[in-house]
């Protein structure tokens, strides 16, 4: 079984070559058909961008060392390298770069392309707050829903198995985590945080999915750790490169501990991002298992990344009725479906805070946790193997959509 094997250049250049481009992005589709450009380079541009921030991608053949220290003999004052991502994992770096330095590079045959640097949102719809503490008890119905068949129906129960997650590691890219809320039990913790942000979860947004993913009283795999990857800013944004720089990093983390692991990314890039879907494959290719949001905007999710990745588990939402809730993105990309309307979890803020939201990002959290508890229970294997299981455990619902599983 392959786990955690360098990725090979040459495979990021063929998932490149394959992953779906929603249509009209014609300059995405264009670079993915040529490593070659023909002529001076065109800056690709997004709709929601971090100003003067850039995603240089290197060609694959090319040692980008050579390229990067051409590059800092030609920066100027308004210019800095912010991240240089692992080649093996992605040869590309990015940074705040001028006029001038990008006319530059747009200059050089060993670039493959240029991108301005997106803005990635998190897929929430709403939230109302809460406080107070609970028991497993009344454990939320999104719990009840995945273990047992049929609709939840009050009292809600959860029933599981040990090891419950217990020795399994979730990544939360999002916007950090309040360690410190009952709910981890000594769990959670701090992993990374991109450059600028603080470490402290002043969204909520990534306390909440970490606690469905593996809190003791909200969570699916109630014994896994927990790993705050801050790539998301207090005010629910963040820029693609420094979300590619997070996963650098959850991957790194994982070839070291070599425990079963699975990256939870709860946002969306719209339109689609060809170097977020690259950075995703990348480690994916490398053994590292995804579960990613279907987003909120009531569309294809093969319209949004990084939902449209080929081999990521994509989930959309769905209500206490199974219905779907409206402004789920939708499609073939969507894997299965979840709990995702009007789901109870932990909080930022004090110990015993919880709150309700709705979305994809409360939906996927619960998968997330079921790779947790799969890979606990029956051991580590390759994620290929994974989403076979996932699939299979899912059950098929009346409307033909399959809601997820234990």
């Amino acid at each position: 079984m392959r786990m955690y094997l360098p990725v090979l250049a040459t495979l990021l250049a063929w998932v490149q070559l394959t992953v779906s481009v929603p249509y009209g992005c014609d300059n995405d589709q264009l670079t993915m058909k040529s490593h070659k450009p023909s002529g001076r380079l065109e800056v690709q541009t997004v709709a929601d961008k971090v100003e003067n921030s850039y995603i240089v991608k290197v060609k694959d053949d090319v040692s980008k060392k050579e390229t990067l220290y051409w590059v800092k003999n030609h920066l100027d004052r308004d210019s800095k390298i912010v991240h240089d991502y692992e080649p093996t994992f992605y040869n590309a770096f990015s940074g705040f770069f001028s006029h001038d330095v990008i006319n530059l590079l747009r200059d050089r045959d060993d670039i493959e392309y240029i991108r301005e640097d997106a803005l990635a949102d998190l897929a929430r719809n709403k939230v109302e707050v809460m406080t107070g503490s609970m028991t497993q008890y009344t454990c939320p119905w999104g719990l009840d829903r995945i273990s047992h068949s049929g609709l939840a129906r009050p009292p809600f129960t959860f029933s599981y198995e040990t090891p419950a997650g217990a020795g399994a590691d979730i990544y939360i890219i999002d916007t950090g985590i309040y360690t410190e809320h009952s709910d981890f039990g000594g769990r959670a913790r701090w992993g990374w945080i991109a450059p600028g942000l603080s470490q402290f979860d002043g969204n909520g947004h990534g306390t909440h999915c970490a606690a469905i993913a593996g809190g003791s009283l909200y969570g699916v795999a109630k014994n896994a750790n927990l790993i705050a990857v801050k790539a998301i800013g207090d005010d629910g944004q963040g820029a693609v490169s420094n979300i590619i720089a997070g996963i650098q990093w959850a991957l790194t983390e994982a070839r070291f501990t070599l425990r079963p692991s699975v990256v939870a990314m709860n946002l969306r890039v719209k339109p689609a991002d060809i170097a977020l879907d690259g950075a995703v494959q990348a480690a994916i290719n490398d053994g590292l298992h995804f579960v990613a949001a279907a987003g909120n905007d009531g569309i294809e999710a093969s319209g949004v990344s990084p939902a449209r990745v080929q081999d990521c588990t994509t989930v959309g939402a769905l209500d206490i009725r199974d219905n779907r809730m409206a402004s789920s993105n939708r499609g073939n990309t969507v894997d299965m479906w979840a709990p995702g309307v009007n789901v109870l979890s932990a909080w930022t803020g004090h110990p015993w805070a919880s709150a309700i939201q709705s979305g994809t990002s409360t939906a996927a959290p619960h998968v997330a946790g079921i790779a947790a508890y799969l890979l606990a229970k029956e051991g580590k294997m390759s994620t290929e193997d994974l989403r076979i299981r996932l699939r299979e455990k899912r059950e098929r619902l009346p409307s033909g959509d399959y809601i997820a599983r234990m």
